[in-house]
């Protein structure tokens, strides 16, 4: 799943936040850059497995934001990490445990910005067995919400010998209900250099916690690589059956 920001005069450029997720004997294989995201759905607990890689999450972290002010800040959508605005990029990639009936969400900002994670939650106690149903109640949830930004859900679910079951796959297109359409959410891209001169003071803890770069080794790039791959290979597949149906 990818999400491509829009283009703002004072970005660094387009760029695109994408998490994916690769399914394998020892649990489930991540890769993230941006603030899409990634759920654990778990015997009716919730949890967010991907960090974002924002300005106003670094802010939470250092204490100067709490997670009510995140919601409102004027500068929410900009995030620090994303792929085409730099040539060496940090990636988040990392393997987390999967049980049998553990279902998997990756999700676009435009569906966490409208739907908090208790209704998520919600969505997915209820239709944690049909998953088809699940994506297309979270994004019809989001188009209620207001819809500002493009809202894209994939579901799966780990059955028996860590196979998964049906991936169902929806955006906004597929379920507007007669929504107004809504001007498009406009993301900047800063490169993590950059933060601290343009959004927070100098040499500031938060400044530091934005600006640090954790080296990622090569067999994490190899990995990370091979899943974004695969990705775009069934996106191109869905795409060739959509066009011919």
């Amino acid at each position: 799943m990818y999400e491509r920001s829009n283009e703002d005069p004072n970005a660094s450029g387009m760029g695109t936040t994408i998490t994916v997720a690769l399914v394998e004997d020892s649990g489930v294989t991540i890769g993230h850059v941006g603030d899409s995201r990634a759920y654990r759905y778990r015997e009716g607990t919730i949890e967010q497995i991907t960090e974002d890689h924002s300005l106003v999450n670094e802010l939470m972290k250092s204490g100067k934001l709490s997670p009510e002010e995140a919601e409102t800040h004027p500068q929410r959508s900009v995030i620090t990490r994303a792929l085409g605005t730099d040539p060496d990029v940090d990636v988040d990639s990392f393997t987390v445990e999967a049980h049998v009936g553990d279902v998997f969400l990756l999700c676009s900002d435009g569906l966490t910005t409208m739907v908090d994670d208790d209704d998520i939650l919600g969505v997915l106690e209820r239709y944690h067995e049909d998953l088809d149903r699940a994506t297309k109640s979270l994004v019809s949830a989001a188009n209620r919400g207001g819809g500002e930004d493009n809202i894209t859900v994939v579901s799966f679910a780990i059955s028996d010998a860590g196979e998964t079951a049906r991936m169902p796959a929806v955006d906004n297109e597929d379920t507007m209900e007669n929504v107004m359409p809504a001007p498009p959410v406009t993301t900047m891209v800063v490169p993590p250099d950059q933060v601290e001169h343009v959004f927070v003071e100098p040499g500031s803890p938060e400044a530091e916690a934005v600006t640090r770069r954790e080296p990622i080794s090569p067999a994490a790039r190899v990995r990370l690589v091979l899943v974004m791959l695969a990705l775009l290979a069934v996106a191109a597949v869905l795409l060739v059956w959509g066009l011919v149906r």
